[in-house]
């Protein structure tokens, strides 16, 4: 499962919606006029795709920042395209990429979600982070690759790191 994270501007966070919810439901529609000579498509977007969307509207002209985090597997090699979710929508013409990097880091989500899961722990100990690894794990069922928390205590996941600024395609 890859972890998206949006961010506006200056760098300032614009929404965290984004950061969970990947299997949600698509949206879509298709409006045609009485005489059936236009027929207008609208894509089907994920609520996420929805989501970066409309916070790359309410911020013309703006650079968003996006980020994606995705388990090193197999020869270890980062994956060199986009992820699904934003390549669709470059398909679709709604957002344009202006700069991507990708590298290797300790994942940055689940420190967020652990530090989360403490935040009302007075001294976290290993057993809650036991009973957070299981709930994190459990949390990405039905996802196809699993960036799964180590055993020993704060064992947090290398992970690839695509981050990539973008801009909504105005119409022109």
């Amino acid at each position: 499962m890859q972890h998206p994270q949006v961010k506006a501007g200056s760098g300032a966070k614009a929404g965290s919606g984004a950061k969970a919810g990947l299997c949600d439901g698509n949206i879509g529609a298709s409006i045609s006029t009485k005489r059936g000579q236009c027929m207008v498509h609208i894509p089907s977007l994920t609520q996420v795709q929805l989501e970066i969307l409309r916070l790359a509207k309410e911020n013309p002209g703006e650079t968003l920042q996006l980020s994606f985090e995705s388990p090193v597997m197999g020869d270890g090699e980062p994956r060199t395209k986009n992820p699904s979710l934003i390549q669709e929508m470059i398909d679709f013409g709604l957002v344009e990429i202006q700069k991507s990097r990708v590298y290797c880091e300790i994942s940055r989500f689940q420190r967020e979600c652990w530090f989360e899961y403490c935040a009302d722990i007075e001294l976290p100990s290993i057993y809650a982070w036991e009973l957070w690894r299981k709930e994190f794990i459990n949390s990405q069922e039905g996802s196809t690759t699993l960036i799964t928390p180590g055993e020993e205590f704060e064992d947090f996941s290398y992970v690839w790191v695509q981050e990539m600024e973008f801009q909504a395609v105005q119409p022109g």
